[in-house]
């Protein structure tokens, strides 16, 4: 192995990638302080190049005396094919695998035939329909790639078995390093958790390398590892067509993947916040439901039409009358940090439960002004003091919550009121 840090340093060691992409290096040597990170290792395993980022010792032993020196380090990221620097702009697209992408493109590959008399059992399996989108220049495709029937016999029966995978590839408008398309692989991955209603993770990932020089048909494939919020289980049964909340058949591929990527990039700090929730659920219902509570204020914040309550210029004269009234520092510190010209969280609240379609909203919270006066009240009493008491049941106000944030988002997809609809009731019939 080569430490970027110490170039002519080499040492032999194992390289471990788990099924969840964790990677790490053990050596048998020394290539980092326990307080240093390495930007870049370069190195060979199975007679493939593979370049590490970001990496740093969590334990190390021997040298100066003490016997043979060893160092286990912890990867960020692990890429399998081909040597590179951080900051070398040199893929050009990624092909990937997502979670519940197959049910979302609901262009179903395998069909079952007709049972016919002279043919008896038939089924079909064919391409899915080639999807594409663009947004600011980023354009994303579908392409897949169906197998063969196979056939296998035991001594007791004979399967009939055939597979489709569809993958998405994302092309940026031009060369990327390599950590380049992460944040499209992860709006993305989000889109499938909305729509199916479960956590949705990156599968698989592989990126093309092309280098200045190189042929127009060459091209390098390299795959990515890295340890992600989310761990995909690609062999788990999915949900089915009807237990998604929205798919393809309610929008076009290319109207909700440029859509979505808008609305998530608006609502950034929303969404992290309510996604966060999905992947990785906290254990306290406290917990959870001042997260909603803090994404419910971002979403309506991001998107709101509430006024503030009086012109800029009279609101500045006012506050600086009411600071010099003050006796104290004290005293005006205090005032600077309550007096505010704009809406209230009861306002914000009360502006966001009134955003999506009021059927499939009365669904999901029966009744809207009580459910902004309990939220309120939970949301403070969390904030400022760390314990609610109150009599509203905390694990119901926080499905409630979310069952809202997930059809304000649906709602600014611009998806229509019978699919909102459809989505409460799944939302209420699932919690």
């Amino acid at each position: 192995m080569k430490g970027a840090a110490q170039p002519d340093s080499v040492v032999a060691g194992r390289l471990t990638v788990k099924a969840d992409g964790e990677t790490r290096l053990e050596v048998g040597g020394h290539l980092a302080q326990l307080s240093d990170t390495i930007a870049v290792i370069h190195g060979e395993a199975e007679g493939k190049p593979v370049t590490l980022l970001r990496a740093f010792a969590v334990h190390t032993r021997g040298g100066m005396g003490g016997g043979d020196h060893f160092q286990r380090l912890h990867v960020s990221r692990c890429f399998i094919g081909a040597h590179f620097l951080p900051e070398e702009k040199v893929f050009t697209s990624a092909r990937v695998q997502l979670e519940n992408l197959p049910t979302f493109l609901s262009a179903p590959g395998i069909e079952r035939g007709e049972v016919r008399p002279e043919l008896g059992f038939s089924s079909t399996v064919r391409e899915y329909r080639s999807e594409e989108a663009e947004s600011d220049g980023w354009k994303f495709r579908v392409r897949s790639i169906p197998q063969y029937f196979g056939v296998e016999t035991t001594h007791a029966t004979q399967t009939v078995s055939t597979e489709i995978t569809p993958y998405l590839f994302i092309t940026p408008p031009e060369p990327v390093a390599a950590e380049g398309v992460d944040e499209a692989i992860m709006h993305l991955s989000d889109l499938m958790t909305l729509a199916s209603g479960e956590p949705s993770g990156l599968i698989s990932e592989m990126l093309i390398l092309r280098r200045a020089g190189m042929e127009p048909d060459d091209l390098v494939m390299v795959d990515a590892y890295g340890k992600r919020t989310h761990t995909a289980v690609p062999d788990r049964v999915g949900p089915t067509h009807g237990r998604f909340r929205f798919t393809c058949d309610d929008a076009p591929f290319e109207v909700l993947i440029p859509s979505w990527l808008r609305l998530r990039r608006e609502a950034n700090t929303a969404c992290n916040v309510f996604f966060g929730l999905q992947y990785s659920r906290p254990g306290y219902t406290e917990t959870r439901l001042l997260l909603s509570a803090t994404a419910a204020e971002s979403l309506e914040t991001t998107f709101s039409t509430l006024a503030t309550s009086m012109p800029a210029q009279r609101f500045e004269a006012l506050r600086e009358r009411v600071l010099n009234a003050a006796v104290d520092e004290a005293e005006r510190s205090w005032l600077r940090a309550k007096i505010r010209n704009g809406p209230t969280y009861r306002d914000r609240l009360a502006e966001l439960v009134s955003t999506p379609d009021q059927l499939a909203r009365a669904i999901v919270i029966d009744d809207a002004d009580q459910w902004v006066r309990n939220l309120v009240t939970a949301r403070n009493a969390l904030a400022h003091t760390g314990n609610y008491e109150g009599g509203t049941n905390m694990f119901d106000l926080e499905l409630q919550t979310v069952g809202l944030l997930t059809l304000v988002l649906m709602h600014r997809l611009d998806l229509r009121p019978e699919v909102q609809q459809r989505a409460a009731s799944l939302l209420r019939r699932y919690a």
